[in-house]
């Protein structure tokens, strides 16, 4: 099965978002959507509790930062998805991620409460997304001065998010 890298155009996102869309099949969006769901959250809940505040470097985000840093690029992607649809041709700006998670306050949430707004998150982009149709995917729009398509941004989430797991595997809980 091809990957969104591979089947989408190359007018539909910019080469940074290259690597997140290469991670994902080509397939049904709001089916992924969900699927991820239930694999990131069977994901999440077994995070030992004692690795929550945990950097792997100096200056490094904690994990808990991580999960906050998905649901937010998740709430501002799906955003983005939504006004595209709309046929809003507002050009929307970018987010500083960095400047966003010092602001979090990750460390007063518990894992539920991360866990719990990440699954909210998803399942507002899951609603939205089943409520689109074949043209509403195509449709396009700028924000942090790229283009995307509305479908684009669907596998981007996705993509996202599962690199950001990747990283929690590899840096975080090794």
């Amino acid at each position: 099965m091809k990957t969104a890298a591979e089947a989408l155009t190359k007018s539909e996102y910019e080469s940074f978002f290259h690597p997140y869309l290469a991670l994902v099949p080509f397939d049904n969006l709001s089916e992924l959507l969900i699927a991820e769901l239930n694999n990131q959250l069977d994901f999440l809940n077994d995070i030992p509790i004692e690795k929550l505040h945990y950097r792997y470097a100096e200056n490094k985000w904690t994990l808990a930062d991580v999960i906050v840093h998905m649901t937010d690029a998740e709430r501002v992607f799906s955003y983005r998805a939504l006004r595209f649809a709309r046929n809003d041709k507002t050009e929307l700006p970018g987010f500083d991620q960095n400047d966003w998670v010092k602001s979090a306050g990750s460390k007063r949430n518990t894992i539920n409460d991360l866990i719990g707004q990440f699954k909210t998150s998803r399942n507002q982009s899951i609603a939205l997304f089943k409520g689109l149709d074949a043209v509403d995917l195509l449709k396009t729009g700028r924000a942090s001065n790229c283009n995307f398509s509305v479908r684009a941004i669907g596998y981007m989430i996705i993509g996202h998010n599962r690199h950001h797991i990747g990283k929690i595997k590899t840096l975080y809980l090794r």
